[in-house]
């Protein structure tokens, strides 16, 4: 089992896969705020990258990208960065499982499963039926290489109901082993990730490394990230207006999963956890999100014209760190169509918050990591 790392010693070096050494501090929030650091567990995840850096086009002048691609040297993304919080809780109530739900080629669940795996947590994801592509196959095989028990629940609907039905069963029994994860890694812990991530921004401004964006960009799937980039500008004094891309169905069945009304449920569900802490977070009217729904498109995984043009341009991007920035066409590229949208009327700077991995050993084979 991993370690619940003591916030007061939260920087550590790691050796990253790209052949160079980063400073990892893991909680930005926790210096801003240190009596946080003995409230808030974080778990150690072998690989972890943080902070991810930030970088800019050399070909769009007014384009930044913060690269949380990056956040874990064998599996990155947005997930990997909420699953610190997730497991740190998981880890500090004792828990040994992580069960979690989403489509047949989910992202989320490529990181549950991956990251279980190193911290010795059992991984089940409950599936539902998505459009078929190579991103979705290669997906379902890592989720099995890395051991994670896959079931097959048909539609969405009958998914979420199940995933709510084992749960109410386990509240019953009084079983407690189980930590019970809303797709996507919505949740309090998810939304205090990219809280911190926030201040991480602001660090990252303050030391030159970057300007103080007009805009930021993410796309939006289950409502943490967006929600925790919002409240963490607000609680961070940044001016940046936040804007999320919806990517997901904003219903899973009966149930919202990705409305502005679940994004702001979350920030006040949120901020009043962190108040109840007495970790020295101010009392803040929270902020109204912005979510973006006319680029969603025909459904979930299907891609649309305007996205498949958006990310050809974004391929053809030249960044500054030289890094290659992968892409693909469904979810990602319709964020990317709001980002180029947003960069034809910009009077400032616009990060876009890369949260899809980058990172492709686990796709090589089972012994490419």
């Amino acid at each position: 089992m991993g370690i619940v790392r003591p916030a007061e010693d939260c920087t550590i070096v790691l050796q990253c896969t790209f052949g160079r050494s980063l400073l990892v501090s893991l909680s930005p929030l926790f210096k801003a705020y240190p009596a946080l650091q003995k409230l808030i567990p974080l778990a150690d995840i072998p690989g972890q990258q943080i902070p991810t850096p930030v970088t800019h086009s050399f070909d769009t002048p007014q384009l930044w990208l913060k690269h949380d691609d990056l956040t874990n040297a064998v599996y990155g993304g947005n997930k990997s960065r909420k699953l610190a919080f997730i497991f740190g809780k998981m880890q500090a109530e004792g828990k040994t499982r992580l069960l979690t739900f989403g489509g047949t080629g989910t992202n989320h669940g490529v990181a549950c499963a991956v990251h279980s795996k190193a911290l010795g947590f059992d991984c089940e994801i409950l599936l539902f039926d998505q459009p078929q592509s190579p991103s979705v196959r290669k997906n379902l095989q890592v989720m099995q290489r890395y051991g994670a028990t896959l079931r097959y629940c048909g539609s969405l609907l009958n998914t979420v109901l199940r995933f709510y039905t084992l749960q109410i069963r386990d509240r019953l029994l009084r079983r407690k082993q189980t930590e019970y994860l809303f797709a996507g890694g919505s949740s309090l812990q998810g939304v205090i990730a990219f809280i911190d991530a926030a201040f991480e921004l602001r660090e990252q401004i303050e030391r030159g490394e970057c300007p103080v964006p007009e805009t930021i960009i993410c796309p939006v799937g289950s409502s943490a990230t967006l929600a925790g980039l919002t409240l963490g500008v607000a609680l961070a004094g940044l001016p940046s207006r936040v804007v999320g891309v919806r990517v997901a169905p904003a219903y899973l069945g009966p149930f919202p999963a990705c409305t502005v009304a679940t994004v702001k449920q979350l920030m006040q569900q949120t901020h009043n956890y962190l108040l109840r802490l007495q970790g020295g977070i101010p009392l803040l009217k929270i902020p109204q999100p912005v979510l973006l729904d006319q680029y969603y498109g025909e459904g979930y995984g299907v891609a649309s014209a305007a996205g498949n043009q958006a990310e050809q341009w974004f391929r053809n991007q030249r960044w500054a760190d030289g890094l290659t920035v992968q892409s693909e066409c469904t979810y990602t590229a319709k964020a990317l169509a709001a980002l180029r949208d947003e960069l034809a009327t910009a009077n400032g700077p616009v990060l876009y918050l890369h949260t899809l991995n980058s990172v492709q050993g686990i796709y090589r084979g089972p012994d490419a990591v």
